[in-house]
Parts: C-alpha cells; structure tokens; sequence
C-alpha cells in the first residue's frame, strides 16, 4: 500500500496559522511579562505554555494527551516552581 503525500488546503492552513500564532504569542506575552515580574517568575510563565497547547489540542482536535505526558508536562512545571520559589526565598531571607 502506498501512502498519499497529498495534504489538504485546510490543513496547510491550520498549520500555517498554528506555527505562527504559538511562536510569536509565546515571544511577545513573554516580553510584556518581563515588565511587570522578575526573570524567575517568566521562566515559570513560560514552562506553561505546553499547558495551553493541551487546551488548544483538546478544544480544537478534540484529543488529549496520553496520562504519561501529562505526568512529564507537571513534573517540569512542578521543578520551575520549586527553582523560583527557592530563589525568592533564599533572597528574600
């Protein structure tokens, strides 16, 4: 069976449409946060971002993730949390 390389128009339009928006979204939230939080809280911000992209797939595609990539995603949210939150209280002491 030979596969087909054909792709459809709406999906080179979706994907087109989903390589943009993710990347300048991510780039341009990430600098407007730079003004109001410091660096730490940012790399917190954007360890997130895979959180959105769940809601997105799910909404979107109507699919979700297998339970061990959702472990792994919450895993790393879970080690930037404990990374910033141990700088704030170690210059905050």
């Amino acid at each position: 069976m030979e596969d087909s390389l054909v792709i459809s128009t709406r999906a080179v339009k979706n994907i087109f449409i989903g390589s943009l928006l993710g990347p300048f979204l991510t780039v341009i939230s990430g600098y407007l946060a730079l003004q109001y939080i410091p660096l730490s809280r940012r790399a917190i911000i954007a360890s997130t971002k895979g959180l959105f992209v769940l809601l997105g797939s799910y909404l979107y595609f109507n699919q979700f993730p297998p339970i061990i990539a959702l472990a792994g995603g919450l895993v790393t949210i879970f080690e930037l949390l404990l990374i910033a939150l141990g700088r704030f209280k170690k210059f905050r002491v």
